[in-house]
């Protein structure tokens, strides 16, 4: 006479049911997939009753339909795919993963965990100029302060953010200074007794 023990209990979660990771958003560019988590469950009725545990994502989420994010079902690794994550886009990706037994009637864990991946700004834009060149007259005689021309350039980092700062700086003729913020040329102010020097020849 053998006596079967029933699937008695449902699967529970080790780790944590709400993860929060902040992650670069070149993440990607080190590998296509990259493990930030790696989930952890276990079962009363043990391996003879149960099976192996397996971790679904749960196909609901919008996210998990864009397929920024895997599970491996038997391992439990939370990883990147390989599709480039963007703060500028989507600065947030929340998901969920449930978990089953593999026992006779198949059992799930009471909740599933939720994760809430944070994006992190990289400084990934190279800031451009709005013109390739730039040109424009002074007179001669003009004082120092005068207004010349005013540069403008972007960054395609996330608006706002550190990374999207630019600071002007202007090499090579002394007789101009810049404004590191706003990018406005000026003829520059001399020291007392010097003059300018902006000849016509």
């Amino acid at each position: 006479i053998f006596v079967e023990d029933d699937n008695n209990f449902a699967p529970e979660w080790i780790t944590p049911t709400i993860v929060r990771i902040n992650i670069p958003e070149n993440i990607s560019w080190v590998d296509d997939n990259v493990t930030i988590f790696t989930l952890r469950g276990q079962d009363r009725d043990g391996l003879e009753v149960s099976g192996n545990l397996r971790y679904v994502l749960d196909l609901t989420d919008a996210d998990l339909q864009q397929g920024f994010f895997s599970v491996d079902q038997l391992t439990g690794d939370v990883s990147t795919t390989g599709r480039n994550l963007s703060f500028a886009t989507q600065p947030v990706h929340t998901f969920s993963v449930l978990l089953y037994d593999s026992g006779f009637p198949v059992l799930r864990a009471s909740e599933p965990t939720r994760f809430r991946i944070s994006v992190l700004d990289v400084n990934d834009g190279i800031p451009t100029f709005a013109q390739s060149q730039y040109s424009a007259a002074v007179s001669e005689g003009a004082n120092g302060g005068t207004a010349v021309i005013r540069m403008q350039a972007f960054d395609t980092d996330a608006p706002g953010s550190l990374n999207a700062e630019i600071t002007y700086t202007l090499t090579g003729d002394s007789r101009f200074v810049i404004n590191a913020q706003t990018g406005q040329v000026r003829v520059a102010t001399p020291a007392a007794g010097e003059a300018i020097g902006l000849d016509y020849e």
